[in-house]
C-alpha cells in the first residue's frame, strides 16, 4: 500500500473545512440559576453581572451553600448576564427585636405577643408592613437567614439626666 501522491492504490484522504461563518460570543449568553444562599432577596429575580456583584446581592457561601454559589460564580466568568434567584425552605425566618419593651434588642428570639416571620423581599415587607406594625416589630431583618442573627440594635433617649443614658455603653 502505498501513501504517496498520486496513489496506485485506493487510499483515504481526510479533508477538514471549517463551514461556521461566526463563532458567536459567549458574553452574551443571558443564563438562570436558582440557588441557595445565605443572604439576598427570596424569590426575586435578581441581575449578576459578576463574582463581586453576586456577593454583595448574596453574601460568600458557607458550607451549606458552597454549590450553589460556585456554581453561579462560575457562569458569571464566562458571561456577565445572570438572572439569579434565591430559594429558602419554609423554616427560614427574618431576625427581628425581641425586647417587648423596645430597648435592646437581642437577635432572634419570640417574645410572648410577636412570631417570627419570614419576609422575602422588598416588595413582600411593603404589602405586610401593617402586619409588622400591629404585632409590635420595631426592626426586622431585610432578608432572611442567619446573617441576621448577627445585627443588634441599641436604643437610648438623649437625656443627660437619665440613668440609662449615663450607663449606656454607647453614649460617647
Amino acid at each position: 500500500m502505498a501513501f504517496f501522491t498520486p496513489s496506485l492504490s485506493p487510499a483515504v484522504v481526510v479533508r477538514e473545512f471549517d463551514l461556521t461563518g461566526i463563532v458567536p460570543n459567549v458574553g452574551t449568553v443571558t443564563g438562570a440559576f436558582v440557588g441557595n444562599y445565605r443572604w439576598g432577596p427570596v424569590d426575586e429575580p435578581t441581575f449578576v453581572s459578576d463574582e463581586a456583584n453576586l456577593v454583595s446581592t448574596f453574601a460568600t457561601p458557607d458550607t451549606n451553600n458552597a454549590v450553589d454559589f460556585h456554581t453561579a460564580a462560575s457562569f458569571v466568568k464566562y458571561s456577565d448576564q445572570l438572572i439569579n434567584i434565591r430559594a429558602v425552605t419554609s423554616a427560614a425566618k427574618n431576625s427581628f427585636d425581641s425586647d417587648a419593651a423596645g430597648g435592646v434588642s437581642s437577635g432572634v428570639g419570640l417574645a410572648a405577643d410577636r412570631t417570627a416571620r419570614l419576609v422575602k423581599n422588598e416588595q413582600d415587607f411593603e404589602n405586610n408592613r401593617s402586619a409588622f406594625d400591629s404585632d409590635g416589630h420595631s426592626f426586622i431583618a431585610k432578608y432572611p437567614g442567619s446573617l441576621g442573627n448577627s445585627l443588634q440594635i441599641q436604643m437610648c433617649s438623649f437625656d443627660t439626666g437619665d440613668s440609662a443614658f449615663t450607663g449606656w455603653s454607647l453614649r460617647n
